[in-house]
């Protein structure tokens, strides 16, 4: 199998989507496989290491649950969190998340 070269966007400008099996295979085992193993070493910020910050997160993942998604499972790990929902009739996934960012953002701000 050839994989994609080079770094940044380059792989991503040189393959565009939509992409066939062997490319999308080759795509998370050189690009996406190696940002979750760096993740999943608790490298960079770390604020959710402290359990006050993780519990504000886990209350707002709360919050909205039965009304705008319908929250399945998470998990608050020391520098990200991996959430399982389903959205509401009528949400959007992009507004969800920007509410989302906005509030670690606020997190990182706070813990330092």
């Amino acid at each position: 199998m050839t994989c994609l070269s080079g770094h940044g966007a380059a792989p991503l400008a040189a393959n565009p989507l939509p992409w066939d099996d062997v490319t999308e295979v080759c795509y998370h085992s050189q690009f996406s496989d190696k940002f979750d193993e760096h993740l999943d070493a608790a490298h960079g910020s770390c604020v959710l290491r402290d359990p006050r910050l993780a519990q504000i997160v886990a209350d707002r993942l709360h919050h909205f649950d039965g009304q705008r998604y319908d929250l399945w499972s998470y998990v608050i790990m020391p520098n990200h969190v991996h959430v399982l929902f389903t959205l509401r009739d009528g949400e959007s996934l992009p507004d969800t998340l920007q509410g989302s960012e906005v509030q670690i953002r606020a997190l990182e701000k706070y813990h330092s």
